[in-house]
């Protein structure tokens, strides 16, 4: 899965001034805001920080080491990167269902890099969903089967 989105340039601007010289390793579009609206923005993982980031902005900066435990909470309809920071259960950023797979996979790596250990997780992009609806691809297929026109597929073998 893709773990590194690249980012618009104003947020790309951003994160380079709030972390200077480290490197971004993971960046995922974080499409709610708050309240479950849409908007533009970007959970990005650095060496010792998440960043929300968003329309030129910082939303949220959480160093990796406060972090205690993480977690990607899947509700109807969209998810919550949560993390406990000194004992309080703080939401990093929401986004739609399309990106949980990739937000599960961040929780995972923010709690391997807050116990000190060197995360395991390398994007690749190649997409295993369809960009037009979000459905997961069948294990070796890149045809989606919500957005396959199935009478022209019965048209072509009959």
């Amino acid at each position: 899965m893709n773990l590194r989105y690249p980012l618009p340039k104003e947020d790309e601007r951003v994160v380079r001034e709030a972390i200077g010289r480290e490197a971004v390793r993971y960046s995922i579009p974080a499409d709610l805001d708050l309240r479950g609206q849409y908007a533009e923005g970007y959970g990005v993982v650095s060496e010792t920080a998440f960043l929300w980031v968003g329309s030129g902005e910082v939303k949220k900066r959480v160093p990796i080491a406060e972090c205690e435990e993480c977690k990607a909470n899947h509700m109807v309809g969209n998810g919550r990167l949560e993390a406990r920071v000194h004992g309080v259960d703080t939401v990093l950023c929401r986004y739609t269902m399309k990106h949980a797979p990739e937000f599960s996979t961040i929780a995972r790596v923010i709690n391997q890099m807050s116990r000190g250990q060197e995360p395991r997780f390398e994007s690749f992009d190649e997409p295993r969903r369809c960009p037009q609806c979000g459905s997961a691809y069948a294990e070796g297929s890149r045809v989606c089967v919500r957005c396959t026109n199935k009478l022209a597929v019965a048209s072509r073998l009959g």
